[in-house]
């Protein structure tokens, strides 16, 4: 999530700036092509001059404000191409940033929740497959998750970020009130800031993005949870329970967001703000979050992990450590696992 006025001005300030250099770049053009205008052409000189110094002050009395700069056409065209596509962007932008004196922070994020963490490795972690219940899949120790462990750990140099102080909600409070230009969030940051904008609290407009790859080689990945409504199938009104479920399937998600804050899986849903669809880019591309019983505390270790690494330990270590501890752990409950019996019964077959 960025804030969509501070990269407007920043844009504005681009296009303006390469404006003015193409201008020059004319002018000295039309200089080496031409040499050096006659003497009695310093009148129009200073007639230009003149209108020129009428432009600015003119535009110095009316000047686009940010909020019509977030509402230029040419300005988000522009906008679009700086949001930063990795964290190796993040940090040369921050390096070059001349922040406004509310800003205290370029990007900061939830460093303590493996759920805001994990894009940094969940690319290259695969635990229980494509649909996260296959225990005999689980591969979190290999190189690119070790130097993406690496990148992250980098970045407590980079970025002053207290896990003591810096809660996810603080971060988030901290992005509404402008001391931030970038953050991680999950859909319900959304919902508070439409709420913060009707009390007048958000003085901004806010964007979305996918999540910043780790860098050029390095791609990321978010974790994703998925809920579901469920319409009791063994109802005596089944031909109602079906109509009751087609109704909020295909009529009613479009009001699952406005009623409990979160985003609807159908791609059909229309949003009146148009940036929570885009959270469907980074749905669409991120982890299912795991569902092997057999690997139950796994994300309480590796948020353990994170914060071994974030504070020092070497992340090589760090992660044969814990996949070394998780995949023993797995193997040992699939080895005690009661083996199925089953018996046929008239036409059924029955699994025990």
């Amino acid at each position: 999530m960025y804030n969509k006025t501070y990269m407007a001005s920043i844009a504005q300030n681009k296009i303006e700036a390469d404006a003015d250099l193409a201008e020059g770049m004319e002018a000295t053009n039309e200089l080496l092509e031409n040499g050096p205008p006659e003497e009695e052409a310093e009148t129009e000189t200073d007639a230009v001059d003149d209108v020129q110094t009428e432009v600015s002050e003119e535009e110095m009395s009316d000047p686009m404000g940010e909020e019509d700069a977030v509402a230029d056409p040419e300005v988000l065209e522009k906008l679009a191409t700086m949001i930063p596509a990795s964290i190796e962007d993040i940090k040369t932008f921050a390096n070059n940033y001349d922040a406004p004196e509310a800003v205290e922070s370029v990007f900061k994020w939830d460093v303590s929740d493996i759920f805001y963490n994990y894009f940094f490795v969940g690319n290259y972690m695969d635990v229980g497959g494509p649909h996260g219940d296959n225990a005999a899949i689980f591969n979190i120790y290999n190189s690119q998750a070790v130097e993406s462990l690496r990148e992250y750990q980098e970045m407590n140099q980079f970025f002053s970020i207290d896990t003591k102080v810096d809660s996810y909600d603080k971060i988030l409070q901290d992005f509404i009130d402008g001391k931030m230009v970038f953050t991680v969030a999950t859909t319900d940051a959304i919902k508070r800031i439409h709420e913060a904008q009707k009390a007048g609290d958000f003085e901004f407009e806010y964007g979305v993005s996918t999540l910043p790859d780790i860098s050029s080689l390095l791609k990321a990945r978010g974790l994703s949870v998925t809920d579901a409504v469920a319409v009791n199938g063994y109802s005596d009104k089944k031909p109602d329970a079906n109509r009751f479920a087609t109704y909020l399937v295909n009529y009613k998600a479009q009001d699952l967001y406005a009623k409990s804050g979160k985003v609807s899986c159908s791609k059909a849903v229309e949003y009146e703000d148009a940036e929570i669809s885009k959270t469907m880019d980074e749905y669409e591309r991120s982890v299912p979050l795991p569902k092997m019983v057999e690997a139950a505390n796994y994300w309480v270790q590796l948020e353990i992990a994170f914060t071994k690494v974030w504070n020092g330990a070497d992340p090589d270590e760090t992660l044969k450590e814990l996949s070394d501890t998780i995949g023993a752990q797995i193997e040992e409950i699939r080895a005690n696992l009661p083996t199925q019996e089953s018996f046929n019964a008239g036409a059924g077959t029955f699994v025990f």
